[in-house]
């Protein structure tokens, strides 16, 4: 059950970390009045539609 519970974890972490390509590329035009390029803007969408895979798609059962 640990274990289980270990790798839950892991997986959520990792997921949690691939928005911060986002939250980086929000901070300087919301702050500093930044303009985003086309390649950072792709590259951040790329980010969360990966994190909002890994959240709502279900993993496939291990027997």
């Amino acid at each position: 059950m640990g274990i289980c519970f270990i790798a839950h974890e892991r997986r959520e972490t990792a997921a949690t970390t691939y928005l911060v390509p986002a939250v980086v590329l929000l901070m300087p035009a919301l702050f500093l009045g930044e303009v985003p390029t086309l390649s950072m803007l792709i590259g951040a969408t790329l980010c969360l539609v990966g994190v909002f895979i890994t959240r709502v798609c279900p993993t496939p059962s291990r027997s």
